[in-house]
């Protein structure tokens, strides 16, 4: 009768357990990347998301009544037909929306900067969002230019 000695199970196993343990840590990678790539996506779509509706109504606006608020130029108060007195600005890391005065509509959260800059009819809008994934920091800028209503 033919059998396995045990230095031949002992290096069998030894195998496996190298194969089992890279097949682990390429699982391991794998789903670190997904996740962090996940998060990235969720923090650009929130922050296009906000973009997207500031700018839609911002472009509804009249020019002479956008004005820059704050010491930072990071609130915004406009007038849109029928609307007066829109107001957007960081409220701790979310960005809100203030109409009618003292109603406040979040926008998006995760905000750590809204910074406007007007030059003429150019508005440019820049809106950054951030957060902790896994101890690593997420980040995402988007700068838009949005040229106003001259009516």
């Amino acid at each position: 009768m033919k059998s396995f000695t045990l230095t031949e199970l002992m290096v069998s196993l030894l195998i496996f357990g190298l194969l089992a343990a890279g097949m682990y840590s390429m699982l391991a990678t794998g789903m670190s990347v997904y996740m962090t790539d996940s998060a990235t996506l969720d923090l650009q779509q929130t922050t296009r998301g906000a973009m997207d509706r500031f700018i839609r109504e911002v472009r509804s606006s009249r020019f002479t009544v956008v004005r820059p608020l704050g010491e930072n130029n990071d609130k915004i108060s406009f007038n849109t037909p029928g609307v007066i007195g829109v107001q957007y600005y960081i409220d701790g890391t979310r960005l809100v929306r203030e109409y009618p005065p003292g109603t406040l509509t979040p926008v998006a959260d995760e905000i750590q900067r809204f910074k406007l800059a007007l030059n003429g009819a150019m508005l440019s809008v820049t809106i950054q969002a951030g957060r902790s994934f896994y101890q690593r920091p997420l980040i995402f800028s988007l700068t838009e230019q949005v040229r106003l209503r001259n009516e």
